[in-house]
């Protein structure tokens, strides 16, 4: 039920946003894209993917998760004084 209820959000928002794209140049942008430097479009998808897993890190941690659990660390060398 959740994914058709997701799909179907995600068709509403397509077409209630559909003219914002109307003024778009996207044979500009794609040949602007073209021109950057490869590495520039790594390090830009390697720092978006950075940033969602930071996000859901957090995101994680907001919900009550510890950083003991999220970053799977072994607590059994610690001795309590």
């Amino acid at each position: 039920m959740v994914p058709a209820l997701a799909l179907g959000l995600c068709l509403l928002l397509l077409a209630a946003t559909q003219h914002l794209s109307k003024t778009l140049d996207y044979h500009s942008i794609t040949k602007t894209l073209g021109h950057l430097p490869s590495a520039l479009l790594v390090r830009s998808v390697v720092a978006g993917a950075r940033e969602a897993k930071e996000l859901a890190m957090f995101g994680r941690l907001k919900a009550g998760a510890t950083t003991v659990e999220l970053l799977s660390l072994d607590i059994s060398s610690i001795k309590v004084a």
